[in-house]
């Protein structure tokens, strides 16, 4: 798993954090089995970062305009 399987798991942990009900610990225990737990530990709080940044800025937008209006 290369660099498109690190790209994949990041939308993985994006789409999960906007879409998807899913605990992150079953992506997350996943990804400690597929690469070494450091890394996939590493990989794990960039994903959530990742997501938490989007679910920010898409929630600031929508709210912000609904609250304008």
């Amino acid at each position: 798993m290369g660099i498109i399987g690190i790209f994949l798991f990041l939308t993985i942990m994006a789409i999960q954090g906007l879409l998807i009900p899913i605990p992150s610990e079953i992506i997350l225990i996943a990804t400690g089995m597929i690469w070494v737990w450091f890394i996939g530990g590493l990989m794990g709080i960039i994903g959530s970062m990742i997501a938490g940044l989007l679910c920010f800025y898409i929630s600031k937008l929508f709210v912000r305009c609904a609250v304008q209006k």
